[in-house]
């Protein structure tokens, strides 16, 4: 089996959004803390990270299976080592705080839908865990999956893509407008809606030579997405027109940071005055998305001049980074190796470590934050660098003594 490179950019974005979304539901457990409006801020962005998942993974999977030349039966069983022991072992840890904190385990239906996800915050079909919500994302990206071995390994590969896109856009005005019904219907639909974001990552990569790598003009722009997840089409209940736009205008960037780091791809992709003309284009996007979010937006008044002023970030960092001459890279690559490997588990495990350290320490903040950073840290390594290697190295044992005997019959 070849190895795949990983590209430790992407890993440590992809870290920084698991990390976010830890923060958020932190402060959103502990609300006191969102009398701090940087705070606040940071509590409301958790949707935002979820979608950065999507478009990442979309990413990865391409690259995965370009590099691995998977079959369409090995590439569901690599996905399905990969997600279902983090996720299986989340829900008994859920479980038990559950019952710790004198919470009652959901009805058998509920638990065999989790167990065999299809659970969702909306309860199309059954609900979450009520102590890990993040969860529903998984229910979402196994489909992705299951869809992706369906058309990616057909003889009819165009066609049947073709008609994913179609359903999913289709699927996108329909929960746009909320003009469905819960129970299956409701929950494929939000899931073939959702799937676009998926598909945005997964084209990306397809078609990464075609985006000049200028490093200023990407970031300014990724840096816009809290600004086009705010802008919400027609006052629906669902945004996610907006959070498409979000994982589109997040790609630049993104691809910037597979370029950077690909010896084969263009770094910088030309000369400046290239680069100041893609700005200039990204520029005109950005005051777009401005002019649709202060006419399309629920958002507080400190929220909207917040998303409006981030982008402009996008220089004062930049200029560090050619200030150090990339030696800032020294520490983003290492530190995003680490995080973005105990990404998923991280997305996992924390939200019910923290109820149950809430539990213990119900009035003192501090407290709160370091034993909740310690367990689920700790917790995340050892299940990434010891439980699940041997969880890959038992399966792939078994699938090898299963082509050998194959073979020798």
């Amino acid at each position: 089996m070849i190895k795949s490179k990983k590209y430790y950019g992407l890993e440590f974005v992809r870290g920084v959004v698991a990390v976010e979304v830890a923060i958020a539901h932190f402060i959103l457990i502990n609300s006191e803390l969102k009398q701090y409006p940087v705070l606040k801020l940071i509590s409301s962005w958790a949707m935002e990270a979820v979608i950065l998942f999507f478009v990442l993974s979309g990413i990865v999977i391409n690259h995965s299976i370009s590099t691995k030349k998977y079959d369409r039966s090995g590439f569901i069983r690599s996905r399905m080592i990969r997600i279902l022991p983090a996720y299986w072992f989340s829900l008994v840890l859920t479980g038990m705080v559950q019952l710790s904190v004198s919470i009652p385990l959901p009805d058998f239906q509920t638990l065999l839908g989790n167990l065999f996800l299809v659970a969702t915050l909306q309860g199309y079909i059954v609900d979450t865990f009520v102590l890990n919500p993040p969860a529903w994302s998984l229910s979402f990206e196994s489909v992705f999956y299951l869809l992706i071995a369906w058309s990616f390994y057909s003889s009819r590969r165009y066609y049947r893509i073709s008609l994913w896109v179609v359903f999913g856009l289709v699927s996108v005005i329909l929960l746009q407008n909320k003009t469905m019904d819960t129970g299956f219907s409701g929950h494929f639909i939000s899931i073939a809606a959702y799937s676009m974001i998926w598909l945005t990552g997964y084209a990306a990569y397809q078609w990464r030579h075609q985006f000049h790598g200028h490093l200023l003009p990407a970031l300014f722009l990724f840096l816009s997405v809290p600004l086009a997840s705010r802008i919400h089409f027609i006052h629906a209940q669902f945004n996610i027109l907006g959070q498409i736009l979000m994982g589109i205008i997040s790609v630049p960037y993104l691809i910037y940071l597979i370029q950077s780091e690909a010896g084969n791809d263009r770094k910088e992709g030309g000369s400046k005055r290239r680069g100041w003309v893609v700005f200039a284009c990204y520029f005109a996007v950005y005051l777009m998305l401005t002019g649709l979010l202060f006419a399309w937006s629920k958002s507080t008044q400190e929220m909207l001049y917040f998303v409006v002023i981030l982008p402009w970030i996008s220089f004062l960092l930049v200029a560090v980074h050619r200030l150090l001459e990339g030696r800032d890279n020294r520490i983003i690559l290492p530190v995003g190796k680490v995080l973005g490997r105990i990404s998923y588990p991280l997305y996992l495990f924390h939200f019910p470590i923290i109820i149950y350290v809430k539990s213990l320490f119900p009035d003192t903040i501090v407290y709160n934050i370091l034993v909740s950073l310690t367990a689920t840290v700790t917790l995340c390594v050892v299940f990434e660098y010891s439980v699940q290697p041997k969880i890959n190295s038992y399966f792939n044992r078994i699938s090898m003594d299963n082509r050998s005997s194959f073979n020798n019959n």
